[in-house]
């Protein structure tokens, strides 16, 4: 996994920046936000993420933990946000084909802590 891609997630969710996040992303990714998972066309959770970036504009991103496995990448990291003061855990699956990696999940929940 290249320093470049864990870059551009941490990147992207520091900037609450969809479009950042998900290029290049898979067809169908799938994104969970607080329990409810669904998959979207990778156009449709652009508008899933704008919102969720909307209703929890970014503060602060950092990213706990990268661990690669074959042709997929899971991060964990802390999301902080300005609708109160609780952080938020967050996962990201990444895969590989044809040497790219393209985001294949987002997983957003509340800080057991």
């Amino acid at each position: 996994m290249p320093d470049t891609i864990i870059s551009r997630v941490e990147t992207a969710f520091a900037n609450g920046n969809a479009q950042r996040l998900l290029t290049p992303a898979a067809d169908r990714v799938e994104v969970s936000l607080f329990g409810t998972r669904t998959f979207y066309s990778s156009a449709q959770a652009y508008y899933v993420l704008e919102d969720f970036f909307d209703r929890y504009p970014p503060t602060h991103f950092t990213v706990d933990d990268v661990t690669e496995t074959g042709s997929s990448c899971f991060l964990r990291g802390r999301f902080d946000h300005g609708r109160d003061e609780r952080t938020l855990q967050v996962y990201v699956r990444l895969t590989t084909r044809n040497a790219a990696w393209r985001l294949q999940e987002i997983r957003i929940d509340a800080d057991a802590e």
